[in-house]
């Protein structure tokens, strides 16, 4: 029954010999391989309605497709490609272990002839069964807190440029960073006075690290006091790895009366556009269903008392590297209570 199956495949996803002999050095290296990573990713309800949706409801399109999925984890959205798709022939690759893991899932479902995982990158130079420009579909999830941090950006541009066919659909194919602002004084307060007395020791050093070091968390959608800019849209047919440090403008507007901004905050949103499917979008703001990208926040050394109508400037530079992203941010505002120019950086480990 479907207990003993389930049985069956949970038994080809529990640890070999091998990996229990595996020691923290082996996780660390490649948090990849850690079966949390791709659990949390599964058990993602936004994220697996959107892209396992979008697989259902465009049947007609990848029917019959050769179809590349870098960062294919896992391996269930390869798998729910030729299930539920109907493709034809399905790659995935990963940079991690876990394709060993992936592999034998794919076995275990009697679907190995259709789908295989190959571990490498792309990008370095790994040679994937495919000719030049034959792959119909490529599925990626490319986008990152900061939509443009997430290492796996690079071998979809390798993959892309070497092996989708010029007319292929990427999957998603078009994603924007948004920018607004959060007041939440006790939150803030909280973070830094932490560091005060740490089981009787004072860490004020530490301090410096709130200032510099996004935090990932959910915000409350009404802790938001201005408006939201769209910073940034990428195309991912079009996208080169240069454009991926950028440096733009905002403007933000204070929408209530009496409020104090203590972060800047950041967001994604995530869409398929191409014209004869069935698109989505994966809203990542805080009014919307908490997901895998939640919001990025950056706490500012110089709080901003605002009025409703007050506008805030500034510039975000952002200089993507493999294990890190450099973020530059400068505020200025002249407003009814508070003027105030300043430049602030930070450092995001992906």
């Amino acid at each position: 029954g479907g207990g003993a199956e389930k049985n069956k495949i949970t038994k080809k996803i529990m640890p070999t010999e091998e990996e229990k002999k595996a020691t923290s050095a082996d996780y660390y290296f490649d948090p990849g391989a850690r079966f949390s990573t791709h659990e949390q990713l599964i058990k993602d309800n936004v994220r697996q309605r959107c892209l396992s949706g979008c697989v259902r409801a465009n049947k007609k399109e990848i029917q019959g497709k050769t179809v590349l999925v870098v960062g294919s984890g896992l391996g269930l959205l390869a798998l729910e490609l030729a299930r539920y798709g109907g493709a034809a022939k399905v790659v995935g690759v990963d940079t991690s272990a876990i394709v060993t893991k992936a592999n034998e899932v794919a076995k275990e479902n009697g679907m190995d002839d259709v789908v295989t995982f190959v571990q490498g990158r792309v990008d370095e130079g790994l040679e994937l069964p495919f000719e030049p420009q034959s792959v119909d579909i490529i599925l990626c999830e490319w986008v990152g807190n900061l939509l443009v941090n997430d290492p796996v950006m690079k071998q979809l541009i390798a993959a892309r440029d070497k092996y989708l066919k010029p007319s292929g659909t990427i999957i998603p194919d078009t994603a924007t960073l948004h920018l607004t602002t959060c007041s939440d004084r006790e939150y803030k307060t909280e973070a830094l006075g932490f560091w005060d007395n740490v089981y009787g020791f004072r860490m004020l050093p530490m301090k410096k690290l709130v200032y510099e070091s996004p935090s990932i968390s959910p915000i409350p959608e009404e802790t938001i006091v201005t408006t939201t800019h769209p910073l940034l849209t990428i195309n991912a047919y079009t996208v080169t790895l240069p454009e991926l440090a950028f440096d733009v403008p905002f403007t933000l507007t204070a929408t209530n009366n009496h409020e104090v901004i203590n972060y800047l905050v950041a967001y994604p949103t995530i869409q398929l556009t191409k014209e004869g499917w069935k698109g989505f979008t994966i809203r990542c703001s805080p009014d919307s269903e908490i997901t895998y990208l939640q919001q990025c926040c950056f706490t500012l050394e110089e709080d901003l008392p605002v009025n409703k109508g007050d506008v805030i400037t500034g510039t975000v530079k952002a200089e993507p590297e493999e294990k890190k992203c450099d973020i530059t941010i400068s505020v200025a505002m002249q407003g009814s209570v508070h003027s105030t120019e300043y430049t602030q950086k930070y450092e995001f480990y992906n």
